[in-house]
């Protein structure tokens, strides 16, 4: 009874209105009573999603129009070119193939599994070539990105740097004074993240070698926007590498997709960080911050690849030395010093034993109107002139008198750039630096050139100067002629169009009717609009005319061009008078479209035009339409476009307006081509493909694991077949795919080895149909005797044939022994082929040869090429007590140096010296056996019954080779060591040399640099104490008209978000 007392009451609902709870049990309490309006209730706090979602939304309509169109314009730019290269099959796991890239696989592989284990960039590898140096004259980075990606991290290293990431992102967005590395921040960690996945090997090299095309508009806006140029300029610059990208002109001298299809990947990754780091480092210059990046943004672009670091480098100077005080003079003082410092490690190596690179012999190529002009005689069929490069050339010049005009530093210092870089093509001597290389960055200078004239153009037009006229003209006029000519490229319609555009067809007649025809629409107007196209026809007219008359009378058919010793002047006036077609043309036919306009809408379109930032705003996506309306069809890239596989045609465009095209560019299918990979390329008529490969590469793999043969090199036969693996290079992957234990003596980095040579003489002794790839070497032609007595000389121990030609001789051969076959290969073991052999006569030593490939070459392939001569080795240098052996100059030279000089010496009267290589003497050396015979991929060991007596080593020579237990290694033809025992047990491996150790001690100065340069203040900016380009704007505008120049700053600035109206003052009454 107690218990149910002491409960406590069922609460019920409190009765309405007031109750007193005065002496009540606390459990007798009744509820307050319920208000008769409900309180108001306190806003949930939203949640964090919901804060995120509201702040980028914010961020979003905050966002200025020229970052959102910047955003677009350059992502489509980019996705395009990936487009182009197709990405799903980049994504695919195969091994890429075609050209030079097929071999390239081979040199990320073994920096991975063979350099970095051991703690080195650069090495040796014994794969290719008898050996050679890895990544001695090649450059790393590549190869090093293509691990980073292909390894990644174990999953518990990701965890753990990741967690470190996210821990550092935290800590820069939290603390007050890590708030302005958050950008960087963020990038570093996206990057990090990426490099932790891990990806297959083939897919983590695609993505490497498409990296420099991919982020080529990139750069070029960063670029732009780094130099402080105001939108839509850097957008222009992006777009503007869409043309070089999709160049059809070349296909070797890298840079385009084309040349990098071929395997010059390297070349379109440092160009495409060259324009990264020139932006970087004209900010370091102008405002004196981010010096460490620019440091380092060299030093990649070196690393990448050198020509494009000197082309940076080249425009870096120019550019300062227009304007330059105490803060460029001390900028470029740390800057250049640490970016050096940087790459020290390799490139001072590179530089210091530059004379053991061999020289392939590129000829120069002499047709400099051609390549520097017009581009009406490319070296192959399926080359075209597309871009046409006299269009662009005249954009280009019109570029450059822009940026003179309106101050634009960089628009001149590329426009100077571009004019010391054609100088250079005409007139660098033929050698080991092939003018053709040059090329690509005279091109992208032009491309460059004429987004900036597109650029200015745009400015004159928007601030209402006296120019707006004519720039209104030329942009109309640009975009009506270009896309004309593209839409009627390959028709009926070509020819009889082309009579009145400018280049291509165009005639004096028609730029005549044309200019009546302005000059008649404009009458009704404006007396001076008439005038303008008078004169602008004359000039078109003598554009057409003279620069040709002059040539020709002057210097008949061969052209001033190519005329030894011509001055500058008549190429820069002939250039000039050929470029002011185009201007001239494009003005008058921008004068009829606007007459047209104005006539039909009673309105003068030009007079009546206020400036408007919407026109600014729409310049760059038009740009990029009209560079999509323009190479689009040819890349068969056209959204909704279809191919007639009957004729090949290409049919795109919308119902009622349908446009059809033959033209059809080699890139797609060239990437499709690579990047499908070995493993899908079928047999043909003409090849077994990848079946075929493949077995090949089991053959050899079997044999290598076979311990009655076991691992060595072979020498493979060259031939078309080759071709259906996906590049006739494919066996050069032997080594790659049996772990280095079956090597190739052909390799793909012709220039890092002194014995390229004298394989190509070997192939041509072993092959039915050769490469004969280097040129001035006296080839034999196909003798398999001479062949193999060289493949016993080198150390080779498998001979490869596929030919009937070949196999048969082989069988014939007493000294070559069948052991396996594999479709139409057959591989044959090699007799009396060690790799460390005795000598029968002592060494002699040139008195007169150096080590130079200059005079080094042709003496060792004579040499090579007479088994006779090789019972006395001869040395570069050797121990006081070998013999001294002097040959004639004569010898020195090529096969047709000496007939040409045998021809003038015959025509003067003069004597000839006879090139034959005179006997050495000969001292017999005792007999000495060689034993335990071991080798890997850096070092070589053996056994000798007898000290003092020397042994030839048929290893390739390099100066990092080291000797314990002898003495040595010294240098014998062809390119071979010779050692002198001084123990039983010698050992030779490869080491460092001096500037190894010099340039390591240097990098780390680099890397202490950078870190100095991070911590230090930036710069302070300092009036200039020379600027010759602001002297003569300055005179320009007091002589021509009041101008307003206006400095760039760092970042160009626009305040208003892109969903508000842009204010705008009301008229002003005219005085």
């Amino acid at each position: 009874m107690d218990a149910v007392m002491n409960e406590p009451p069922a609460l019920a609902d409190p009765p309405i209105g007031p109750v007193s709870t005065a002496g009540q049990n606390p459990w007798d309490e009744e509820l307050p009573a319920r208000p008769m309006t409900p309180a108001p209730m306190t806003p949930a706090r939203p949640g964090r999603a919901t804060v995120l979602f509201d702040r980028v939304v914010e961020r979003f309509l905050n966002t200025r129009p020229e970052t959102l169109i910047s955003l677009v314009v350059v992502g489509a730019a980019m996705t395009w070119i990936l487009s182009v290269l197709h990405p799903r099959l980049i994504a695919a796991d195969t091994t890429p193939t075609g050209g030079d890239m097929g071999a390239h696989v081979w040199a990320p592989a073994y920096l991975r599994d063979h350099l970095i284990p051991k703690g080195r960039l650069i090495g040796w590898t014994p794969d290719w070539y008898g050996g050679f140096p890895a990544f001695q004259y090649y450059m790393i980075i590549p190869s090093l990105a293509v691990v980073m990606l292909n390894v990644g991290l174990v999953w518990w290293q990701a965890a753990l740097v990741l967690s470190a990431l996210v821990a550092a992102l935290v800590a820069v967005h939290l603390a007050p004074g890590l708030v302005r590395y958050r950008k960087a921040a963020i990038a570093v960690g996206a990057i990090v993240a990426v490099l932790s996945v891990g990806m297959p090997y083939g897919v983590a090299f695609k993505i490497v070698i498409v990296s420099g095309l991919v982020t080529m508009p990139l750069n070029a806006w960063a670029m732009g926007r780094l130099a402080g140029m105001a939108f839509p300029g850097p957008v222009f610059l992006s777009v503007a590498t869409l043309p070089f990208v999709f160049d059809r002109s070349f296909n070797i001298y890298g840079g385009n997709i084309a040349s990098t299809m071929a395997g010059e990947f390297a070349f379109s990754m440092g160009l495409s960080m060259s324009m990264l780091a020139i932006g970087l480092t004209i900010r370091a210059v102008d405002t004196g911050r981010g010096r460490a990046w620019a440091a380092i943004a060299l030093a990649l672009t070196g690393l990448c690849h050198l020509f494009p670091a000197f082309f940076a480098l080249g425009v870096v100077l120019i550019y300062t030395s227009l304007r330059w005080g105490v803060t460029q003079l001390r900028t470029l003082a740390t800057v250049l010093p640490v970016g050096g410092a940087l790459g020290a490690f390799w490139a001072l190596p590179f530089l210091a034993k530059s004379r053991y690179m061999n020289d392939m012999g590129w000829g120069k190529v002499f047709l400099f109107k051609e390549n520097l002009l017009t581009r009406n005689k490319l070296p192959a069929d399926f080359l075209r002139d597309s871009p046409p490069l006299e269009v662009v050339f005249a954009i280009a010049v019109v570029g450059l008198v822009l940026s003179i005009y309106r101050r634009n530093r960089l628009g001149l210092a590329l426009g100077v750039a571009a004019l010391a870089v054609a100088l250079a093509f005409i007139h660098r001597p033929e050698g080991r630096l092939w003018n053709g290389r040059m090329l690509p960055f005279y091109y992208l200078s032009l491309y460059l050139l004429g987004a900036i004239a597109l650029t200015e153009a745009v400015q004159l037009v928007r601030e209402k100067r006296w120019a707006r006229y004519f720039a209104s003209y030329a942009l109309t006029g640009l975009v009506v002629v270009e896309l004309t000519r593209a839409l009627v490229a390959n028709s009926s319609f070509e020819s009889r169009v082309g009579r009145v555009l400018p280049g291509m067809h165009t005639n004096a007649l028609g730029a005549l009717l044309l200019a009546l025809l302005a000059a008649a629409l404009w009458a009704r107007r404006s007396t001076a609009g008439s005038v303008l196209a008078s004169v602008l026809g004359l000039a078109w007219i003598a554009a057409l005319q003279l620069p040709e008359a002059w040539w020709n009378s002057a210097h008949g058919a061969h052209g001033f061009f190519d005329v030894a010793g011509e001055s500058v002047l008549r190429p820069t006036t002939y250039a000039v008078l050929h470029a002011l077609e185009f201007p001239a043309g494009y003005v008058l036919f921008g004068m009829v479209v606007l007459g047209l306009v104005d006539l039909v809408g009673d309105v003068s379109f030009v007079a009546d035009r206020r400036p408007a930032r919407g026109m600014q705003l729409a310049s760059a996506p038009v740009l990029f339409l009209a560079i999509f309306v323009v190479f689009a069809p040819a890349l068969r890239s056209v959204p909704g476009g279809t191919v007639d596989t009957s004729d090949g045609s290409y049919h795109w465009g919308v119902p009622g307006w349908m446009h059809s095209t033959k033209d059809a560019s080699f890139l797609p299918s060239w990437s499709k081509w690579n990047f499908e990979g070995y493993e899908r390329k079928a047999p043909s008529s003409t090849s077994g493909g990848y079946p075929e490969f493949y077995g090949l590469v089991e053959m050899v793999e079997a044999i290598g694991k076979d311990p009655a043969h076991g691992c060595g090199r072979s020498m493979w036969e060259y031939g078309p077949r080759l071709e259906g693996y996906g590049t006739p290079m494919a066996p050069m992957l032997l080594p790659h795919y049996t772990d280095g234990c079956i090597g190739s003596m052909e390799g793909l980095y012709f220039e890092a080895s002194s014995t390229t040579p004298y394989h190509f003489l070997n192939q041509s002794a072993l092959s039915k149909q050769p490469s004969s790839a280097q040129r001035d070497l006296p080839y034999t032609g196909f003798d398999v005797d001479l062949g193999i007595k060289q493949l016993q000389l080198m150390g080779v121990k498998y001979y490869l044939a596929f030919t009937d030609t070949a196999v048969n001789a082989a069988k014939l051969h007493p000294d070559l022994d069948e052991i396996a076959t594999a479709g139409v290969w057959h591989m044959f073991a090699v007799a009396d082929s060690p790799l460390v052999s005795p000598l029968r006569f002592e060494p002699v030593v040139y008195s007169d040869v150096h080590a130079t490939q200059d005079e080094w070459l042709q003496p060792a392939a004579k040499f090579f090429s007479d088994p006779a001569l090789w019972d006395v080795f001869r040395a570069e240098t050797g121990p006081s007590a070998w013999a001294r052996y002097a040959i004639p100059e004569t010898a020195k030279l090529t096969s047709s140096e000496v007939a040409k000089r045998r021809k003038d010496a015959a025509a003067d009267g003069g004597l000839f010296e006879d090139p034959t290589l005179p006997d050495p003497p000969r001292k017999e050396l005792p007999a000495v056996n060689v034993t335990s015979i071991t080798s890997n991929d850096d070092s070589v060991e053996f056994d000798v019954d007898q000290i003092g007596v020397p042994v030839l080593v048929k290893v390739s020579y390099f100066p990092n080779w080291k000797v314990s237990g002898a003495d040595g290694p010294y240098r014998v033809t062809p390119n071979l060591m010779v050692v002198i025992p001084t123990s039983t047990h010698v050992r030779l491996h490869y080491g460092y040399v001096g500037i190894d150790l010099l340039s390591m001690l240097l990098s780390a100065f680099g890397i202490a640099g950078v870190a100095w340069l991070f911590l230090a203040k930036p710069e302070p900016v300092r009036d200039a104490l020379f600027d010759p380009l602001g002297w003569t704007a300055d005179l320009v505008a007091n002589r021509i008209g009041p101008t307003v120049i206006v400095e760039a700053k760092h970042p160009a600035d626009d305040s208003q978000p892109w969903w508000q109206p842009t204010p705008t003052a009301p008229p002003q009454p005219e005085p």
